[in-house]
């Protein structure tokens, strides 16, 4: 599996209300165990709402807090 590929399937399983966190192989499916394996759409897939909610709130909250920093160290400057 390439890291395009991983990166590919990370953009569900990381909002998926059924993601799990393994300390060796990193976001699993609690279904199973396991990282995920399907190719274009997983059958399983459950959105997670509130993960994406919270995703784009410190999102958010980054790029406020770059900006913020950049406006006053070029406001001091």
């Amino acid at each position: 599996m390439t890291k395009d590929y991983r990166f590919y399937q990370l953009t569900y399983c990381s909002v998926c209300k059924l993601r799990d966190l393994n300390s060796n192989k990193g976001i699993v499916c609690s279904l199973t165990n396991d990282v995920a394996q399907f190719e274009n759409d997983c059958f399983n897939y459950d959105f997670d709402d509130l993960e994406l909610a919270k995703i784009k709130k410190e999102i958010a909250q980054k790029i406020e807090h770059d900006y913020f920093e950049k406006k006053s160290s070029i406001l001091i400057s």
